[in-house]
């Protein structure tokens, strides 16, 4: 096989293992009378006066076009690979920052709430926390500056943590620092739909959506089934990638 269009398929698998998380998120968080009805909703991730009154199904369109949209042009430009391989090494830090943690699967009261808050989150805050200052500073004319970019990876980094220790008490600023740090550059690397995708991805896959005790051991093994066949795919492509990069040097 031609080693551009290996390349391009191992682009498109890391395309759609990455939107497979949304899948589930968007499979546990339907309820057809919801989806339906017109339900009052935060713009905002957090407590605000700004609300909106739209079906459910509207938010989860909205979830869709953007990790589509990312996912798409990652795709098309070589990027996924490296979309993928951000997000591993996102988890595996994850891991180790909770080693020990026990995880503890929803109620099935709380699953629809908790699955809408999750993609809703990551939506509206990779908007306010990287699509606003980035589109700010492209308005300004020094969204290109090495300077600005680095400040602004640590600006993002140091505020996301704040703001998640902030909301929520059992967050740990490390953590969210470290993931607001990553969905920074790959903002200011790509865009901030591909920021959004990572986001979808990471939330989808640190909560137990529809699991019981019973289930749990086997939610795990999935889990890391998924992130080792991601792992592999986006070495492969990145590998791969190098040798074109070598090849054409020469």
């Amino acid at each position: 096989m031609n080693h551009g269009l290996l390349r391009q398929l191992l682009d498109a698998v890391a395309a759609i293992l990455l939107l497979l998380p949304l899948l589930a998120l968007t499979r546990a968080g339907y309820d057809r009378q919801l989806w339906s009805r017109r339900t009052e909703t935060n713009i905002l991730p957090f407590a605000a006066p700004w609300t909106v009154r739209v079906p459910l199904a509207v938010w989860y369109l909205a979830f869709w076009t953007a990790a589509l949209f990312a996912a798409g042009r990652a795709a098309s430009q070589g990027r996924a690979a490296y979309l993928g391989m951000a997000f591993v090494l996102v988890e595996a830090a994850y891991y180790l920052a909770r080693l020990g943690r026990k995880i503890e699967p929803l109620s099935p009261a709380s699953t629809l709430v908790v699955a809408f808050a999750l993609g809703h989150n990551a939506l509206t805050e990779e908007l306010i926390f990287r699509g606003v200052p980035l589109g700010l500073a492209a308005i300004g004319g020094f969204s290109e500056s090495r300077l600005w970019q680095y400040g602004f990876v640590a600006a993002s980094a140091v505020a996301f943590g704040i703001y998640h220790r902030l909301v929520n008490g059992r967050s740990r600023f490390y953590d969210t620092a470290l993931f607001g740090c990553v969905l920074a550059a790959v903002a200011v690397w790509d865009n901030v739909a591909s920021a959004i995708l990572v986001h979808f991805t990471h939330n989808a896959l640190s909560v137990p959506l529809r699991q019981s005790p019973e289930t749990m051991a086997r939610w795990r093994l999935v889990r890391l089934l998924y992130l080792i066949g991601l792992c592999v795919v986006a070495c492969a492509g990145i590998i791969l990638d190098a040798g074109l990069v070598s090849g054409m040097v020469r």
